[in-house]
């Protein structure tokens, strides 16, 4: 699948295959974060910007890791700024909503966050990929409140 198309399968699309464009720029003077069209974070410098970056791979997928926040099954729609804020936002075929931002979190730092709207039966996946660690492939959050199980 072509990175270019404006529906991607965040499975299959790696920060290698994205174009630069592709890519939303949230900071709030402390840290700064890269997310990408799909709802993943490629790039974090936390707690701050003379920090080691927490989450590369953007500059090397071998080494460095990511988190992404999607559907767990289907595609989602290419992320837009949602009005009048700092949020990028993109819609899924089943209605699921994602949204994310970099927030204060009341202790002079910053939190990156992610709201996920949509119906109870809506699941979403959360993928933390750590190339130099072992194991598992990631979380799902289980629809109805039923919490969190692993992808494994």
């Amino acid at each position: 699948m072509s990175s270019r198309a404006r529906k991607t399968d965040t499975a299959v699309v790696t920060s290698q295959d994205r174009p630069l464009k592709d890519y939303f720029c949230l900071a709030d003077g402390r840290s700064a974060a890269l997310l990408n069209s799909a709802g993943g974070c490629d790039f974090l410098c936390w707690p701050g910007f003379d920090s080691s970056p927490c989450l590369a791979a953007l500059l090397d997928p071998r080494r460095s890791g990511s988190v992404t926040v999607a559907p767990a099954a289907g595609q989602i729609g290419a992320a837009v700024w949602h009005p009048a804020s700092r949020v990028p936002t993109s819609a899924a075929a089943n209605g699921m909503r994602l949204r994310c931002g970099l927030l204060d979190d009341g202790a002079q730092g910053s939190v990156l966050v992610w709201q996920v709207d949509g119906a109870a039966s809506s699941t979403a996946r959360i993928a933390l990929t750590d190339p130099l660690a072992s194991g598992g492939s990631g979380w799902t959050l289980a629809p109805g409140g039923q919490g969190w199980r692993s992808a494994a």
